[in-house]
C-alpha cells in the first residue's frame, strides 16, 4: 500500500465537490518490444469527499494497493534508465454544482536521483 498525493485544481469561479474518483494507474514496461507497452500498477475508487473552493486548489492524499507485476516494471526502469513513466485515467463523480462524470488522463515521468 503507498499513498498518493493528487492535486486537483478548480480555475472556476465557483466551488466544485466530487463524491468519488476512479484511477486506473500504469507503468511504462521498458521489458516491451518498443511498442510502448503499459504494465497495469493499480486500479481503484477513492469514496470520500472532495471540496475545491472556487479558484483553488486541493491535495488529495488517496491510498493506493498495487500490483507485483507493475512494481517491477518500475524497479526494471528505474535500475535501467533512473526513471519511469507513469500514465493515469479515470472518472470523477462530482457532486457539485452539478452531478455528472468527469473523465480525466494524465502522464508524465518521474526521475529518481542516483548517488554516483
Amino acid at each position: 500500500l503507498v499513498y498518493v498525493w493528487l492535486s486537483v485544481v478548480n480555475p472556476n469561479d465557483f466551488p466544485l465537490e466530487a463524491a468519488a474518483l476512479t484511477y486506473d494507474l500504469g507503468l511504462s514496461d521498458p521489458a516491451a518490444d518498443g511498442n510502448g507497452g503499459w504494465v497495469d500498477l493499480a486500479e481503484g475508487r477513492f469514496n470520500e469527499r472532495v471540496h475545491v473552493p472556487a479558484r483553488d486548489s486541493t491535495i488529495v492524499e488517496i491510498p493506493v494497493e498495487f500490483t507485483y507485476t507493475g512494481a517491477g516494471a518500475a524497479l526494471r526502469s528505474i535500475l535501467d534508465l533512473g526513471t519511469f513513466s507513469y500514465r493515469v485515467r479515470g472518472d470523477v463523480a462530482l457532486s457539485e454544482p452539478v452531478r455528472t462524470e468527469v473523465p480525466y488522463r494524465h502522464t508524465g515521468t518521474v526521475a529518481v536521483l542516483r548517488s554516483e
